[in-house]
C-alpha cells in the first residue's frame, strides 16, 4: 500500500464515536477514562440497543449520523414481557409517542380502551343495594317506566345460565353440561325503553347439602327469592323430579308472582306433546305465565322480556343504561377459566377445585396479565388438573386465553397455578376467603 493510501486512511480513523475517541485518548494520557453517562455525545451520533428475547440487553456497535451512513434502526428497548426485564426509559419514551400508520383518532381511541384496565372496579357488595348514579336523569324517565328485580330459580343444570345468556345476548354466566356449575348470584342489566329488568342468575337448589359449599349455594339461591320483586322457576319438560318439588315449594312460602318457564321444549316431538304438560304443571300452582321455551336454540326467547316487564313494579331504572352487570372482569376471568376447567375434566373433579385470581397487571405492550390460582382438595387431584406432561392445563389455558381476549378487548397473557388446600369445599372460612359470596 503506498503512503498516499495509508494517508487517506487516518481521516477515517478519526471518524470513530466520541465515547470511542474519549476513551482512546484517556488510555494513551494514562488517565481514567470519562464514565460514559457524564460524556455529552457529539451531534449524529445515535446509540442502538437490541433486546434478546429473554430480556437481556446488548450494546450494538455505534453509528455516525453522516449524510454517506446508513440510517440507524430504531431501538427497541427493554420493556416488560413474559420474563418480568425491567422497562427502560427508552422504552417509555417511545411508548408514548404516536406509531407510525396510526391517526391521531386510533390513538385516542386505543388509550380509551386501556385507560379501562388501569383501577378495576370494585365489586358491589349486594346485588339489590346498587349505588344511585348520576347518569339516570328522573327528568328523562317515562312515567310508565317499570323497573324490579327478576330471579331465576330451578334445580341444578335445567339451564337458567343458558337462559340469563340469551336474554342478556352476550355471555355473563358460564354454562356446562355438569350440575352445580354456577356458585354466584350474578346479575344481568336488562335495559329498554320502558323497562329495566334485573336479571339474578342463581346456583341450583338441592337437596344434598353434605359440604359447606352446597349448604352455601342453597342460601344463596333462596336470598335471591327474599329480594325479589318477580321470580322466574325453570324446570325441564318430560321431566319432574324431588329437587323441582323442593324449589316450587320455596316460591309458595315467598308469595310472589311467579312466571313457569318450561326449557328445552325442541326435545318435545311431536309439539302437541306439550299441551298435556302445560295443563299439569297449571294445576301445581298459580303461576302467572307459563312459556315454553328452548334457551339454547333461543326460541320463543325474544317475548319473555315483555312478558316479565308487565309484571314488575312502576319505577325508575336503578342502574345506568351502559351497565350491564355488577361483577368485575376479574371475577368473570375467574369464571371463565372454572368452566374450561369444568368442560375438559372428570365428573369428580370439577367439585373439588375453585379459581382465584392473583394478580392483574397491564403491560406496557398494551397486554393484561393474569396470574391465577387453581385450588383443589387433594394431591392426586393436581396431577389430574395439570396432566400428563402439563397437557390439561395448557388446553385450559388456551381455551381461556381466547375468550378472555374477547373479554378484556387485548391481548391477554394467561399464568396458571394449581395448589392444594384440603377441604376448601367444607370449611366455611375458607370459602369466605376464596370470594365465596357470604349469605
Amino acid at each position: 500500500m503506498s503512503r498516499q493510501s495509508k494517508g487517506n486512511a487516518r481521516p477515517k480513523r478519526a471518524r470513530a464515536s466520541s465515547a470511542t475517541g474519549a476513551v482512546s485518548s484517556a488510555r494513551r494520557a494514562g488517565s481514567k477514562p470519562t464514565p460514559k453517562a457524564h460524556s455529552k455525545p457529539k451531534r449524529g451520533v445515535e446509540k442502538s440497543t437490541t433486546v434478546s428475547r429473554t430480556g437481556n440487553t446488548a450494546r450494538a456497535p455505534s453509528r455516525v449520523g453522516a449524510a454517506d451512513a446508513p440510517r440507524p434502526r430504531r431501538a427497541r428497548g427493554t420493556r416488560v414481557g413474559e420474563f418480568g426485564a425491567k422497562a427502560s426509559a427508552t422504552a417509555e419514551t417511545r411508548a408514548s409517542k404516536r406509531p407510525r400508520g396510526l391517526s391521531a383518532r386510533a390513538v385516542q381511541a386505543a388509550k380509551a380502551q386501556r385507560s379501562r384496565f388501569a383501577a378495576p372496579v370494585s365489586e358491589t357488595p349486594s346485588l339489590l343495594m346498587p349505588k344511585a348514579s348520576s347518569s339516570v336523569t328522573p327528568g328523562v324517565v317515562p312515567d310508565n317506566h317499570r323497573f324490579g328485580f327478576v330471579a331465576i330459580v330451578g334445580r341444578p343444570n335445567v339451564g337458567k345460565s343458558t337462559l340469563m345468556n340469551a336474554l342478556m345476548r352476550q355471555k355473563l354466566s358460564i354454562v356446562s353440561h355438569k350440575p352445580q356449575t354456577t356458585r354466584h348470584r350474578v346479575l344481568g342489566i336488562l335495559n329498554a325503553a320502558q323497562y329495566q329488568l334485573a336479571l339474578v342468575d342463581t346456583p341450583g337448589l338441592h337437596s344434598d347439602e353434605r359440604r359447606a359449599l352446597n349448604s352455601l349455594l342453597n342460601k344463596t339461591a333462596q336470598a335471591s327469592l327474599v329480594d325479589a320483586d318477580l321470580i322466574v322457576f325453570m324446570v325441564e319438560a318430560e321431566r319432574f323430579t324431588p329437587d323441582d318439588e323442593k324449589v316450587l315449594e320455596k316460591i309458595k312460602d315467598s308469595k310472589l308472582d311467579c312466571v313457569l318457564v318450561i326449557n328445552k321444549v325442541d326435545w318435545v316431538q311431536p309439539r302437541e306433546r306439550l299441551f298435556p304438560l302445560i295443563e299439569q304443571w297449571s294445576q301445581r300452582h298459580s303461576f302467572v305465565e307459563i312459556i315454553p321455551l328452548s334457551a339454547l336454540k333461543k326460541d320463543q326467547v325474544a317475548r319473555l322480556p315483555e312478558v316479565l316487564a308487565a309484571r314488575v313494579p312502576l319505577g325508575p331504572p336503578m342502574f345506568p343504561p351502559d351497565q350491564v352487570t355488577d361483577r368485575t372482569l376479574a371475577f368473570r376471568a375467574t369464571e371463565i377459566v372454572r368452566e374450561k376447567l369444568t368442560r375438559y375434566l372428570n365428573q369428580e373433579v370439577p367439585y373439588g377445585l375453585t379459581v382465584q385470581l392473583e394478580r392483574e397487571q397491564r403491560l406496557d405492550d398494551g397486554r393484561i396479565e393474569l396470574h391465577l390460582v387453581i385450588w383443589v382438595e387433594r394431591p392426586g387431584q393436581k396431577k389430574i388438573v395439570i396432566g400428563e406432561g402439563g397437557q390439561v392445563l395448557k388446553l385450559v389455558g388456551s381455551k381461556a386465553r381466547l375468550e378472555l381476549n374477547h373479554l378484556y378487548g387485548c391481548r391477554t397473557h394467561v399464568h396458571l397455578w394449581v395448589k392444594v388446600r384440603e377441604n376448601w369445599s367444607d370449611d366455611a372460612m375458607k370459602l369466605n376467603t376464596l370470594g365465596y359470596d357470604p349469605v
